[in-house]
């Protein structure tokens, strides 16, 4: 029996639960079997049975020092499957990165990559996603500086990045970097 409440006081519980639809009345999850544990992927029919194999498909581990909900992504791949992403920060504490995969409508790893950690990410209507995430150019270009920039970065179906891995930039004056959402 899987309880699916999320609260860190209890060991039963899986952390960080996002869902997305699958198309066909179902849904699809991702979740952490405990905090800083396994990633996995779960697709739940529209009868409400586990597609999946018992815990899902394990896509990895977090090694997440806080709620892993802050950075669980998923959305549908629009093929019966997702593109989901999460936080690793065991790299750098300072630079955290993201790991992006998708996952077929049989539960299989289409693709997977390594990605420098983003905000949000939306689906991008053809299988891929879109994602955004605010980055201060001054870090290692111009000490003390504030100018920031909101980055755009596309992956298709296929795990290609057709607008390349810098993307598209959109300058701050455009757009409240306290409100980035998509």
């Amino acid at each position: 029996l899987l309880v699916l409440t999320g609260c860190p006081t209890h060991v039963d519980s899986l952390y960080g639960l996002k869902v997305t639809g699958d198309g066909a009345g179902g849904a699809i999850t991702v979740y952490e079997d405990k905090l800083g544990g396994n990633v996995y992927i779960q697709k739940i029919s529209s009868d409400g049975k586990a597609m999946w194999g018992e815990k899902g498909v394990l896509l990895g581990s977090s090694d997440s020092k806080t709620y892993s909900f802050l950075s669980f992504n998923i959305i549908s791949d629009s093929s019966g499957g997702a593109i989901v992403s999460w936080l690793d920060s065991s790299q750098d504490q300072l630079r955290p990165s993201s790991h992006l995969a998708r996952i077929d409508d049989e539960g299989e790893l289409a693709w997977q990559h390594d990605f420098i950690y983003f905000n949000q990410m939306i689906s991008d209507g053809s299988g891929g996603a879109i994602m955004a995430f605010d980055y201060s150019i001054g870090v290692d270009v111009i000490p003390g500086s504030e100018e920031k920039n909101l980055f755009l970065v596309k992956v298709d179906s296929q795990g290609n990045y057709p607008w390349g891995l810098q993307g598209i930039t959109v300058p701050r004056g455009m757009y409240q970097d306290s409100t980035l959402q998509m």
